[in-house]
């Protein structure tokens, strides 16, 4: 479940599939109930320790049914082309996501070159300079950067 969508539907409680192993970033919350007076929601993390090898466990034991993708050589899923997926262009994730998805990474890059041009690289004519409106001074270091998560 992505967040933003299903902050439309109106639930007094939320159950999120968040797990500590996931990341550092998630194993340094907490697992506590929290509850968030913006959308007066209450959310819980009820599998927030459990391990990959239990989560495949449950399913098999309660032969529940998963998305195919897992089949396929995938450990986690989430956004085509997210800057979180991988650390870098050769990383072993991004060449299976990109082989996977090739005309996604095609539309994607295509877009961010149309975007770089016009808005993040800004030529002056009277100079005859670039001007960056980001750190990366090439369309390349930006994608690169794009894909290691930076």
């Amino acid at each position: 479940m992505k967040e933003l969508p299903g902050r439309k539907i109106k639930l007094k409680h939320r159950l999120m599939g968040v797990r500590s192993e996931e990341s550092a970033k998630r194993a340094s919350r907490s697992d506590n109930p929290e509850f968030y007076k913006k959308l007066k929601q209450w959310v819980y993390k009820p599998i927030f320790y459990w391990l990959e090898w239990e989560i495949w466990d449950y399913i098999e034991d309660n032969k529940l049914s998963y998305c195919f993708l897992y089949d396929e050589g995938f450990s986690r899923l989430g956004c085509v082309v997210c800057p979180f997926l991988c650390h870098g262009r050769n990383s072993k994730k991004l060449k299976m996501h990109m082989q996977r998805w090739p005309k996604h990474y095609v539309a994607f890059e295509k877009a961010m070159k149309k975007l770089w041009d016009r808005r993040w690289c800004i030529y002056n004519k009277r100079s005859g300079a670039y001007n960056y409106q980001c750190r990366e001074t090439s369309f390349e270091e930006f994608l690169e950067n794009w894909y290691k998560g930076e």
